[in-house]
């Protein structure tokens, strides 16, 4: 019984003791929080907390905001909700508001600093392309609304606010003094030449536009330093342009020694013997190359021949070229009447030109247009009845069977001078072409009157063209294929008689000595310069020697530096491994674009851009310039002008610009700014990219403009 007892209370206790320990760990439930669950991180908790990502378990989710990994196993969606609602969270998140709010005002500053800066760029490109067209800045008042209206999506076009006064100051304050500061800055380390010359003297003020060549990063390059304006009663004298000169260099710290050549025309002030602007540059650097215009000197070669054939002839072709470019010239009715009668002349009707005798180049192609509408003014003059001088004139001049042999003559004589003028004419550097050309000019002069044997073997100086042995019978005179069968025609017709043809012929003879005995007196047969210069050609490099280089270190010495035995020997290799360089060995894209094409059956080679080449090859052993004295020397040759040409066509730039309608332009302000943008070579203009300094500048510009307006207030 005991026993049984005994066991029956064991099961019991058992029991008992189960059931306390159920409750123990119910109330320990209670107490440590809920069950503990492996939630696993849920991507839909991504999208509606965005910075809520994966974190680096599939039990851990991670903040961006907080920048760290928390457990998301125990209530999951809630972990993330308890975590949002923390202190630490909620100050995190309200600074990164902050921060973002910051970041989207600098990003949006940003962008309106960017639309700003292409809108000023817009507005400097558009200014650049008005200059380079002689547009009126005028016009540039129509260009806001225009674009506005054009561009409708455009930021830039609706942001773009530039008429005539903020286009005036983005030149004037922006665009040129860039220019300027650059052209200076080259011009105070490299040899430059200096070309000026005088405008007529119309106004209160005086232009002596001062342009600049010098070898620039391809090759050769025209620039224009400043107008030179002078005023007052001697604005025109040697010594008040001179000192403008003077003033315009100091200004700018440029150095008389850098300006290797100074390129004036014929006129006395410029180069008289004595107290001229010559003599006055030559006290400031003794080595200056100082060269005329052969352009004036070839023209009045032509005119001092022709004063000679009319001594002799009688005719006077320049005279009559005038009467008839005057006689068409304002008066409808004639040109109607002259139009019938070459329908009835079965000839084409073609507008009568009006030679100008200052005009270098136009009196041949008065002659040509003259003569393709000779049988219509033959017939025109004789039937005219008016009784103007002028009319009578030309009337007794159709009437004589020799006027058409004087104009053949000129058409046949006046192509030597044209051509030998085009040479001067090149824009691109050649002066290394003038010493053989000049003479080349004077032995086709000579062969038209001399026998080849008199002055074949002989320099030009030296033939005797007074000498009759050596001159050529009347019948073999180089008057012209046509001139000599129109001739012979109308002497066998008895239209003109043996005397006239006696005359003719000897006024052909003496135009020619004539023009021989001017150009040998003139033209600068034995300048060392020009001699010595043709080592730059590279086809004449094989003709020339080492001394030729030698004799420009000498005279450039303080520019081209090459003392001491070491150096003249360094110089010597360079020539002789320029004089075994073949064509080839400069790559076809360099010859390329060296060419110029001045017709379809006519080509050269600028050698500007072959020496800008040949100055940057290196030595495939050392590395080292192959070309670095030589070269030297070869750009300042280039820097050289040949003629005053380029002097000229200021004028006609500056005639472009400043007209009836804009004449208002200052010398010294607007105009200048004009000029050294039109010439500082910017084509195609729609291309030009502002420099950053430039973009910079021009709105400090406008602002000064409009400071300067209130200050005038």
């Amino acid at each position: 019984m005991e026993v049984g007892h005994g066991g029956d209370e064991t099961e019991e206790g058992e029991t008992n003791t189960e059931t306390i320990n159920q409750d123990d760990r119910a109330k320990k439930r209670a107490r440590t929080g809920a069950a503990k669950y492996s939630t696993k991180f849920n991507a839909e908790w991504s999208m509606e907390w965005p910075f809520i990502k994966p974190g680096s378990t599939q039990h851990h989710f991670w903040c961006d905001i907080c920048r760290r990994e928390l457990e998301c196993s125990h209530m999951g969606r809630s972990d993330i909700q308890r975590h949002i609602r923390t202190d630490g969270h909620t100050k995190k998140e309200r600074s990164l508001e902050c921060s973002k709010s910051i970041d989207s005002f600098l990003c949006r500053r940003t962008e309106e600093l960017n639309l700003e800066a292409q809108t000023r760029r817009a507005e400097i490109k558009v200014a650049v392309v008005m200059v380079n067209h002689n547009i009126p800045l005028a016009f540039a008042d129509h260009l806001s609304p225009l674009f506005k209206e054009c561009f409708p999506d455009s930021k830039i076009a609706r942001k773009y606010a530039s008429a005539r006064t903020k286009t005036a100051a983005i030149i004037n304050g922006a665009v040129s003094p860039y220019m300027l500061a650059e052209l200076v800055t080259h011009l105070r380390e490299k040899p430059f030449s200096l070309s000026t010359d005088g405008s007529n003297d119309t106004g209160m003020e005086k232009m002596n536009p001062i342009t600049i060549k010098t070898f620039g990063r391809d090759g050769v390059v025209h620039r224009f330093l400043d107008m030179g304006v002078t005023e007052g009663e001697h604005c025109g004298t040697a010594e008040t342009i001179f000192q403008k000169i003077d003033s315009v260099l100091k200004k700018h710290e440029i150095p008389w020694s850098n300006c290797i050549s100074l390129s004036v025309d014929n006129a006395a002030v410029n180069l008289g013997g004595r107290n001229s602007i010559k003599t006055r540059a030559l006290k400031e650097n003794p080595a200056m190359f100082i060269l005329g215009c052969p352009c004036h000197i070839v023209h009045n070669n032509a005119s001092a021949a022709g004063a000679v054939y009319e001594e002799i002839t009688g005719f006077d072709i320049e005279e009559m070229a005038v009467d008839i470019g005057h006689w068409f010239r304002s008066s409808t009715k004639r040109k109607n009447k002259l139009n019938e009668f070459c329908e009835f002349c079965d000839a084409t009707y073609m507008e009568v030109l009006l030679h100008v005798s200052i005009r270098w180049l136009s009196l041949e192609s008065v002659v040509m247009r003259i003569l393709r509408l000779y049988a219509a003014l033959r017939s025109y003059f004789g039937s005219c009845n008016e009784k103007q001088a002028r009319c009578v004139r030309l009337q007794q001049l159709f009437l004589d069977p020799m006027t058409e042999i004087h104009l053949l003559f000129y058409q046949s004589a006046l192509i030597i001078f044209t051509q030998f003028n085009l040479l001067f004419q090149r824009q691109d550097p050649c002066i290394y072409l003038l010493h053989d050309q000049i003479r080349f000019y004077i032995r086709k002069l000579m062969s038209k009157f001399l026998k080849p044997g008199s002055f074949k073997e002989v320099d030009v100086n030296g033939v005797d063209i007074l000498n009759e042995d050596n001159q050529l019978p009347d019948s073999q005179l180089g008057i012209g294929f046509t001139t000599r069968c129109t001739l012979n025609r109308l002497v066998e017709d008895g239209c003109v008689s043996p005397e006239a043809v006696k005359k003719f012929h000897g006024g052909a003879r003496n135009f020619f000595r004539r023009s021989v005995e001017y150009a040998r007196a003139k033209l600068p047969l034995n300048d060392e310069v020009l001699r010595n210069s043709k080592f730059v050609d590279f086809n004449q490099k094989m003709d020339m020697s080492v001394e030729c280089v030698q004799y420009f270190t000498e005279r450039f010495n303080h520019l081209l530096p090459c003392e001491g035995p070491r150096e003249q020997d360094r110089l010597s290799d360079e020539y002789l491994e320029y004089q075994m360089l073949e064509k080839t060995d400069i790559p076809e894209a360099i010859w390329r674009s060296a060419v110029v094409r001045e017709s379809e059956d006519s080509e050269y080679h600028r050698m500007d851009r072959i020496w800008g080449h040949l100055s940057t090859i290196k030595s495939q052993i050392s590395g080292t310039l192959r070309f670095p004295r030589l070269a030297k020397v070869a750009k300042l040759i280039l820097c050289m002008p040949h003629s005053n040409a380029d002097a000229e066509r200021v004028f006609s730039v500056v005639g472009l610009n400043k007209t009836d309608t804009r004449n208002r332009l200052s010398l010294d302000g607007t105009l200048s700014s004009i000029m050294r943008i039109k010439m500082n070579d910017l084509e195609p203009c729609y291309k030009y990219e502002p420099p950053a300094q430039i973009v910079k500048d021009s709105k400090s510009a406008t602002t000064r403009y409009n400071s300067s307006l209130r200050c005038d207030d």
